[in-house]
């Protein structure tokens, strides 16, 4: 079992329990991104005037993106999978790991993601593609 998969003294989720749960959080946490990032440059100082957009999404890469994609991490890691399927959550949660250590060897400018959400995003479609594989559709 990956280490932070689940507490040995629960009981294990059924797949479509852990499908909803899963999907669940990461719903959640994509509200709170999109939000935070409607309220990012107003929050900034003089809204943002002087710095540069790359600046700027370096900024909301520290402050929301990779905070969220952690998140994510910690709260399905907690999650005791079927046994049956362990690896493959395993699997998910190595290629969020791999994703995150992705954006932050870019850091500090996050230059080669071109202060693009897309590039941001780019580093976790291999994990994407193992939730969506799985059923977990809102982590894609």
């Amino acid at each position: 079992m990956l280490a932070g998969c689940g507490g040995e003294d629960e009981d294990p989720l059924t797949k479509r329990e852990f499908v909803a749960v899963a999907n669940s959080i990461c719903t959640a946490a994509d509200k709170e991104v999109v939000q935070r990032l409607s309220t990012y440059m107003q929050e900034q100082p003089n809204g943002g005037a002087g710095q540069t957009q790359a600046q700027l999404f370096a900024g909301a890469v520290e402050d929301i993106l990779l905070p969220a994609a952690e998140g994510k991490i910690q709260e399905i890691g907690s999650l005791q999978p079927p046994p049956a399927d362990e690896r493959r959550i395993g699997a998910f949660l190595g290629e969020m790991e791999a994703g995150v250590e992705a954006v932050e060897r870019t850091a500090p400018t996050y230059e080669p993601l071109k202060a693009s959400l897309y590039e941001f995003e780019k580093r976790f479609f291999p994990a994407g593609r193992i939730a969506g594989e799985y059923g977990i559709d809102d982590c894609r």
